[in-house]
């Protein structure tokens, strides 16, 4: 069976996810030796099951490993717990007031460059406990972590940011300071501390994986807004809306298109039949416009009335990081709606798609005001 996956690194993707669901939503990838599952009822199943779908693709977890993935989750459960992210909000509407500061009297931007991007990153190191001035290194490895190619560019950013979290973690173990690195650095499991391979790699997928969807739904929720002038106008006359809102960005514009698993044991998912070890990647973006799943599947609309999408996931592995997500998502938009009530996409602008089967996101966004 020969699909073209070229359609599904576009700006949005549904017509090819709808495409899909009607024709192949299960199959099984000969070329790249993995099942693609495309329909919300079978996602939502693999997702329910870890016993069944492990999130780890390589090995069975020892005891000792179970002990340390619980700890982890425990520790950022703590760390992004709804009341903590709260306490930081004031310093998130400095940092997006400070990014505003910088582009506002020019009434022009790329606002994924010059604020999404950057916004996203500040809210991480905060969190994290990572040096402001590493930005622009840490920003560039980022991109090419989530992307498809430039394979020996993206191996070279792994490389320098397996090395920079090294040295960070070896900081920290020399003298605490705050963060949650530092807490990770310093945190003993079974009588014994995390292993430095286990801390950078956990600190890089933390990172990596957390800044790219975070600055492009802030940059979607402009797409969203953009294609409904209707919500747009009431979310600026009522940023009471903005949570509502993002939930339905994260639906129909979900910035982590799929997640990957490794079956455990011999299953059957719609009448299929995987094999104990398979790889499966599941597409939570079009699980999310599954008409299935949700009425009037392909329409923005800030006012659903049911919403139980997957963007951050389901079950065991429900992303801990959703306070974090939508509290700073909403109050960067606060201060966009505040500053820079005309802003509008610059109505020439070709939009071109973040070359990535993991996020969507588009690399430039032009904006005016």
């Amino acid at each position: 069976m020969n699909v073209d996956f070229s359609e599904a690194i576009t700006a949005y993707p549904v017509q090819w996810y709808q495409k899909m669901q009607q024709e192949h939503p299960v199959f099984y990838d000969m070329e790249r030796k993995m099942w693609h599952i495309f329909r919300y009822k079978d996602i939502y199943e693999a997702l329910s099951t870890p016993d069944t779908f492990a999130s780890r693709i390589e090995g069975k977890e020892s005891q000792t490993e179970l002990s340390r993935r619980s700890y982890f989750r425990t520790l950022l459960s703590r760390v992004f717990s709804p009341d903590l992210v709260m306490l930081g909000e004031k310093r998130l509407v400095e940092h997006a007031h400070s990014l505003l500061d910088r582009v506002q009297a020019r009434g022009q931007m790329d606002f994924v460059a010059d604020f999404a991007s950057p916004f996203a990153f500040r809210v991480l190191a905060e969190i994290l406990g990572i040096p402001f001035e590493d930005e622009e290194s840490l920003r560039y490895w980022s991109y090419f972590f989530v992307l498809d190619e430039h394979e020996e560019e993206r191996q070279k950013c792994m490389q320098q940011m397996d090395a920079y979290f090294s040295r960070l973690v070896q900081v920290c173990r020399r003298s605490t300071s705050d963060g949650l690195i530092c807490a990770l650095a310093e945190a003993v499991v079974d009588g014994q501390r995390l292993a430095m391979g286990e801390l950078v790699a956990f600190c890089e997928l933390l990172f990596a994986g957390s800044l790219e969807p975070l600055a492009h739904l802030i940059g979607s929720t402009l797409l969203c807004l953009s294609e409904q002038p209707e919500a747009y106008s009431a979310v600026q006359a009522d940023t009471a809306l903005l949570p509502r809102a993002l939930e339905e960005v994260l639906r129909y514009r979900s910035p982590v298109k799929c997640v990957t698993r490794r079956v455990l044991q011999k299953t059957q998912l719609d009448g299929y039949a995987l094999a104990e070890g398979d790889i499966v990647n599941l597409w939570l973006g079009a699980a999310n416009v599954d008409p299935a799943a949700f009425p009037h599947a392909h329409r923005f609309d800030i006012y659903r009335a049911s919403n139980p999408h997957l963007s951050f996931g389901h079950g065991m592995h429900y992303c801990l990081g959703k306070p974090l997500v939508l509290i700073g998502v909403a109050t960067a938009w606060k201060v966009v709606l505040q500053r820079l009530p005309g802003l509008h996409i610059e109505p020439e602008a070709r939009l071109q798609a973040v070359p990535s089967s993991f996020i969507l996101g588009v690399q430039h966004l032009p904006v005016r005001w």
